[in-house]
């Protein structure tokens, strides 16, 4: 937030819940230690709340960790000059109506954020005429009536973000003519409606992250006198992509973050003085580097296409300007316009090479961000004070700087008075010491080239040869150790060997024993198999003979009865001669066919014996 208010005298009310409600509950309060009283909830009522405090005009009254589902009611009553109440994270979700601030004839702060409300009703605050701040932030909010902050005419802060807010009607702030600052951003808004040329005095405005809102038609609207001054912001927008049109207002600053921006385009003459597109699509940005009133410029993020030598040429009035994770390389001067630059952060680009030279017009800056990349040294850093003289601070970290080279910089700059940023804080005198020592210690002392290589030399000259004899030594024991634990490995693979030749030897023998017994057990079955063939030759050969033997006795039978047949009947047997014939001759022809089926048939059985034979002597 941008107002900072401090009030003295603070009254904490520690609150304990018990379960018998339905009573009057009492609060009573002990003095305590830096002019604050801590008060004690006892068998708290969230309807009721009876306080009971030593009489003294306390300022500021906080609520923490409490349960209270309603509004306190006589809050005002016993603390009447009271200027800031806290009421953040204390379970309310309802309030008393108008007569909410009933007798707040001095608050000033009233934070009832992270609560449970979920609708702000018409003239809920009227009471609080000398009002400043309310804070309505982490709600539940989704309705606001168009009088609900009537009567609030000196208010300069209102806070509405992170709720569920899906319309503000034209006239929400009617009224409201000392609003400086206003944050709705984090609803769920999808058109802006309300009226604001009653808010001279507005100076940043957020509408961050709502759903997509057609912005410019409503800016053009607003009055000049609000323009100049306005910071609109309007970030993280849900399209898909975005391409910001924006016509001839005179917004001061313009915030359009995590928007899936892939372009901008302007439209007669805009007046922006500070512009954030970070996070975003961005690869031309040919329109923005036309705004010759940028003082303030942010793309990090964006994936930009290579700069020239042009590219802010016209920006010759830029103090700040973010080029952090933008895929830019550093090998020309591109801020040769840019003499008012006072801040700078290429940071994590993957550089690997700056030229300090390249940044001699920058004689205004006082920061510099290179962090993040892969320096291994800076170009000219022994001049760094000549060609940067107003250099009061510079980011060093996440680059490739050998141990011994980052002791040199640090040690150089603090000589400069230059302050070097780790991230999280400024380098001191003892961090740089703590450097040395842990260099120092190194152990890696194998040079990687020529000028390493005489290097060490001059180190082990310069130590005698004590390091030497330590170094043959050393390389002794190592060469001792590793002959005895060569000598431990071949004895543990000599006994592996050992005894998988034995698990092969059992295994063998395991495989001799069921293969015999296999062979006898194939050899009983094979026997029992011979005999049951056997004996079915026999009884099919008997059963043949049998068969022939009726079919005989049947054939005589018949041409007896036929002969008989034809006496008896008168029918000359010549003239039956030739259909008695056929009759035999048919006859024969099946004694033929059993005949050799019968030889089929001791045919197979002579294969079945062979095949007996030869399964024998295999086995």
């Amino acid at each position: 937030m941008a107002m900072k208010t401090h009030f003295s005298g603070l009254l904490v009310i520690f609150c304990l819940i018990y379960p018998n409600k339905g009573l009057l509950q009492d609060v009573s309060c002990d003095k305590a230690l830096s002019n604050s009283i801590k008060c004690t909830f006892t068998n708290l009522n969230d309807d009721e709340i009876r306080f009971k405090v030593p009489t003294k005009n306390f300022e500021s009254v906080t609520f923490k960790n409490c349960n209270l589902t309603k509004f306190p009611k006589t809050l005002f009553k016993t603390f009447p000059k009271i200027t800031k109440v806290d009421l953040s994270t204390s379970h309310v979700h309802q309030l008393n109506g108008n007569k909410t601030l009933n007798g707040a004839k001095t608050l000033k702060i009233l934070d009832l954020s992270r609560n449970s409300l979920e609708e702000i009703e018409d003239f809920v605050f009227s009471e609080g005429k000398e009002l400043v701040e309310l804070h309505l932030s982490r709600n539940k909010i989704i309705s606001v009536r168009p009088n609900a902050f009537a009567g609030l005419e000196k208010l300069e802060l209102l806070d509405l973000s992170f709720n569920d807010i899906k319309i503000l009607t034209e006239e929400v702030f009617s009224g409201l003519t000392k609003l400086q600052f206003i944050y709705v951003n984090n609803n769920d808004l999808k058109n802006l409606t309300f009226d604001l040329r009653e808010l001279k005095d507005l100076t940043e405005f957020d509408i961050s992250n709502n759903k997509y809102i057609d912005v410019n038609g409503w800016l053009t609207d607003l009055p000049s006198h609000i323009k100049p001054k306005l910071s609109f912001n309007y970030s993280y927008c849900n399209e898909d992509k975005t391409i910001l049109k924006t016509w001839g207002t005179n917004i001061k600053t313009y915030i359009v973050k995590h928007s899936k921006v892939i372009d901008v385009y302007t439209y007669m003459n805009v007046r922006w003085e500070t512009l954030d597109i970070s996070e975003n699509l961005l690869r031309d940005i040919t329109n923005i580097t036309k705004i010759q009133t940028l003082q303030n410029l942010d793309l990090s993020e964006n994936p930009l296409s290579p700069l020239n030598v042009s590219t802010f040429s016209l920006l010759d009035d830029l103090r700040t300007l973010n080029l952090r994770s933008t895929g830019i390389s550093l090998d020309q001067n591109y801020f040769a316009a840019q003499k008012k630059l006072t801040f700078l952060d290429i940071s994590g680009n993957g550089l690997t090479s700056l030229d300090l030279r390249d940044l001699k017009s920058l004689s205004s800056l006082q920061t510099l961000y290179l962090h993040e990349n892969n320096f291994t040294e800076l170009e000219y850093i022994e001049d760094i004070k000549t060609i940067l003289p107003n250099l009061t601070t510079i980011s060093l970290f996440k680059n490739n700087f050998s141990c011994s080279y980052n002791i040199l910089m640090h040690e150089l700059f603090e000589n400069l008075k230059i302050k070097v940023y780790d991230g999280t804080k400024v380098i001191e005198k003892e961090d740089i010491t703590r450097m040395r020592v842990n260099c120092s210690e190194m152990s890696q002392l194998r040079p990687k080239n020529l000028e390493q290589a005489i290097f060490f030399k001059q180190i082990t000259n310069y130590l005698g040869n004590s390091f030497q004899q330590q170094l043959v030594k050393s390389n002794r024991n190592i060469m001792n150790n590793l002959q005895i634990e060569r000598s431990k490995e071949t004895k543990i693979v000599s006994k592996n060997i050992t005894d998988l030749m034995q698990y092969q030897n059992k295994i063998e023998e395991n495989l001799i024993s069921k293969i015999i017994s296999m062979d006898k057990y194939f050899s009983t079955q094979l026997s029992t198999l011979t005999n049951i063939i056997w004996k079915n030759q026999s009884r099919l050969e008997m059963k043949m003979e049998k068969q022939l033997l009726n079919f005989g006795h049947q054939f005589t039978e018949n041409i007896n009865d036929l002969k008989n047949i034809t006496q008896r009947e008168g029918f000359n047997i010549n003239q039956n001669t030739e259909r008695l014939n056929k009759k035999v001759e048919e006859l024969m022809s099946e004694i033929e066919s059993v005949k050799m089926k019968y030889e089929e048939s001791k045919s197979v059985m002579n294969f079945i014996r062979d095949f007996v034979n030869v399964t024998k002597e295999l086995f």
